[in-house]
This record gives C-alpha cells, structure tokens and sequence, in this order.
C-alpha cells in the first residue's frame, strides 16, 4: 500500500505542473480494520464533490481490476450459568447453546453467483467459551466471516442469521463492507484500458479480486461512478513476513497512474 501511494502521490505531482486548477489525491488510514479512514472520509460531503471516476492504489500487481467482493463479519454469543463440571445439572452450558447454530452455520450457503466475482463465501472463523476445563462455561462466542457478490442484500442475510440463531442468541455486526462491480464496458473503464493497453503490452483482461478495498466505502456514495483498482505490488504478499514491492512495479504503476490523468486532462 505504501508503493501505491508513493507512485499516486508521484503521478499527481507531475501531472499538476501541466493542469489547471487543483489536482487533489485522497489518502485514507485504516483500510486493514474495516477501511476506516475511508469510510469517514466518505461521510464528509465535501470530500466527494465532482468525482467522476476512482482509482484505488490497492496492489493488483499492476492489472486494473474492475471489483471485489464484499464482507460481512457477524458475531454471535450466547450466555448461561457457569457450576462444577461434576455438577452440570447446577448450571447452563451456554456453549452447548450456541453448538447447533455453529453447526448449522457450516453449511449456510448464499444463493447466486457473479459471473466475475463467483459465488458467496460464509466461514465460522472463531469460536470461544468457557474459563477452564472443570466448569460449566456461563459464555460462549463466534465470529462469522461472509463475503458477498453484488447481488446479495447484507440485511437480509443478517437476518437470515438472526432467525437461524434463535432468541437466546444474539448476532452483532462488526464489519459491514459492500462489494465493489463496474461493468468493463464503462465507457470510462474501457477508455482507461485503451489507456493501459500501451503500458501493458496488451489489453486488460477483466478481473476481480476476493478481498475488500477503501472502494467499498465510495461505493454507495457514488453508486454510478466507475471504480478501479490498481496498484504496484503482488497481492500474494499481502500479510506475509518481510512484505516488499518490486521496483519496476512501483515504476511502472506511476506511469500508469500519470498516463489516466494525462487522458482525463
């Protein structure tokens, strides 16, 4: 992320001396924890003022990608009374509560597929109860990871959850992250590929990635607005130890970034 932000910030500088009026580049934090930055940023009206189009410096090893999917995180907990585990009669295992809902969740599925972005995703991704071994836990919790395509309604899958999990357990949401589509026929996104094509060495395939990215928080502020993510960087490296960019990616993604103001000049 950094790469993609030096090589934006680098483009739009150069780009400036030949422009009139103002070239703003927007720079959000806590993109990694629910894109925060973002979100915020999105919420004041003048931060969103005369955008037509959006590029987003998210690594894509430099291949413009035209969406992602979104997320849903979920968490569910339920309580009892805590007793001796020699005693169990004295007391209400809140994990054996929330067990059949766990279970059932393993095999929640989303209907629809997104003809780029696939199917729908649902994973129990933690699970916790319980202080120790000899006692009756009195709590238990889990987190759910959902990702969703375009087509699915994160209200409606919530309270899907909710109806699945009854009325001695409840369901938080903790990450609400929409999922991200611009047609590649865009007449915006299909000049910015004639644009790329050049840099490339051949034109753009469609592609998408699974996670999410700060175009999430745009998305349902500027609904019409073609969205495109593309940055330096391999996206395998995302999270791993000793993260780097190549040098020539950083390179390649300024004069991408320089090339799409150029046109829009």
């Amino acid at each position: 992320m950094k790469s993609g932000v030096a090589a934006m910030v680098c483009a739009a500088a150069q780009a400036a001396r030949h422009m009139d009026g103002d070239l703003v580049v927007q720079i959000y934090g806590g993109e990694e924890t629910g894109c925060e930055g973002s979100f915020h940023m999105a919420a004041q009206p003048q931060f969103l003022r005369n955008i037509a189009a959006v590029v987003v410096a998210e690594p894509t090893s430099c291949r413009p990608l035209c969406g992602h999917k979104g997320a849903l995180w979920l968490t569910c907990k339920t309580t009892g009374v805590t007793a001796h585990a020699s005693m169990p009669h004295k007391g209400d295992n809140a994990l054996a509560k929330l067990l059949p809902f766990a279970n059932a969740m393993c095999s929640f599925h989303l209907e629809g597929d997104h003809p780029q972005l696939g199917a729908g995703t649902c994973v129990i991704s933690t699970l916790h109860s319980g202080c120790n071994s000899n006692s009756v836990p009195d709590s238990a919790a889990m987190t759910i990871d959902i990702r969703t395509v375009p087509q699915h309604n994160h209200d409606d899958i919530q309270a899907v959850v909710a109806a699945m999990a009854g009325p001695d357990i409840s369901t938080t949401t903790t990450l609400d992250i929409p999922a991200v589509w611009t047609d590649p026929d865009q007449p915006w996104m299909n000049r910015a590929f004639d644009v790329l094509t050049p840099l490339l060495g051949h034109r753009p395939d469609v592609a998408t990635v699974q996670f999410f990215t700060d175009a999430a928080a745009l998305r349902p502020r500027l609904p019409n607005v073609p969205m495109m993510i593309l940055g330096p960087g391999d996206p395998a490296m995302a999270h791993q130890i000793d993260e780097y960019c190549a040098v020539e990616q950083i390179e390649l993604a300024t004069k991408m970034y320089a090339a799409l103001l150029a046109d829009w000049a």
